[in-house]
């Protein structure tokens, strides 16, 4: 008899296997057994293991819902391919231009919704639409400065033109725009095409002014 209770106290000392995948965190909340259980309830028949293998479920879709995807780690024992891969990514972005230019001028670009390409072409035909002078004078305000000329192009030369894409949207604009001629001129073409009629308001309403002081000087003589 004392062997057979300390066999029942090993049994239950055992801890409850471990399951073979990770499964994923679940945040539900607990509910107790109902004290009027009439012994129908699934739990009810959780308690009775026979009755368990009456049980009919996808095993593939059960670890869909409840099993955690972990990465093999590669041949070396590392790290997972895509985060190696990630890495290599991250290893290869390049910055020619300073972080607070970059920055101000992705500010700009993300109003704007063209792509570098686009707005270098509308400049270079001086086409105006979809652009307002507000948004022209900050795009000529980010045209590179000859240290930065220097670096795109020396980027440029060295590199395959596949490369221009792991740049930044502002360095993409600034490579763009290097290839148009005079662009700081046609810049101001097309503030000048914008302001013009501003411009003519502003000159016609002093003018006015002038014409009825003139008309007071003469009827006071």
């Amino acid at each position: 008899q004392n062997q057979k209770a300390k066999k029942k106290k090993k049994a239950k000392s055992k801890k409850a296997p471990k399951p073979k995948e990770k499964r994923k965190k679940l945040f539900w909340n607990t509910n107790e057994k109902s004290e009027g259980d009439n012994g129908d309830s699934f739990w009810n028949n959780v308690e009775n293991p026979h009755t368990l293998d009456d049980i009919n479920f996808d095993v593939e879709e059960f670890q869909s819902l409840f099993v955690t995807i972990i990465e093999a780690p590669n041949a070396k024992g590392g790290k997972s391919a895509k985060k190696i891969e990630k890495k290599k990514e991250e290893k290869k972005a390049v910055q020619l231009i300073d972080g607070q230019r970059i920055m101000n001028c992705g500010i700009i670009l993300a109003r704007i919704k063209m792509s570098a390409p686009e707005i270098a072409q509308k400049i270079d035909e001086m086409n105006d639409e979809g652009l307002d002078d507000a948004q022209i004078a900050s795009l000529k305000a980010f045209l590179p400065s000859d240290d930065e000329r220097i670096a795109l192009k020396s980027y440029c030369d060295k590199n395959p033109a596949e490369s221009i894409n792991s740049l930044s949207p502002s360095e993409q604009y600034m490579i763009a725009v290097l290839k148009i001629e005079q662009a700081s001129e046609k810049f101001d073409c097309m503030l000048f095409k914008i302001r013009f009629q501003c411009m003519i308001s502003e000159v016609i309403e002093q003018i006015t002014k002038l014409e009825y002081a003139c008309d007071d000087i003469r009827k006071s003589v």
